[in-house]
């Protein structure tokens, strides 16, 4: 789980960073918003599953 997550939140990451430097005026605040706010959650979990899996060992 914790590699799944991870691979989300680093392909938005690249997502957002492809998008800021190909398009600066179309990317807006909002849209940087927006997509954080899509990676939120599984940077969430992503801390989740890390802690638990620090507990575990």
């Amino acid at each position: 789980e914790a590699n799944s997550l991870y691979q989300k939140v680093t392909d938005t990451t690249h997502v957002m960073t492809a998008m800021e430097q190909l398009q600066p005026s179309e990317f807006t605040a909002k849209t940087k918003m927006s997509m954080e706010s899509e990676r939120a959650p599984a940077l969430a979990r992503l801390r989740e599953v890390q802690e638990e899996m620090d507990y575990l060992v």
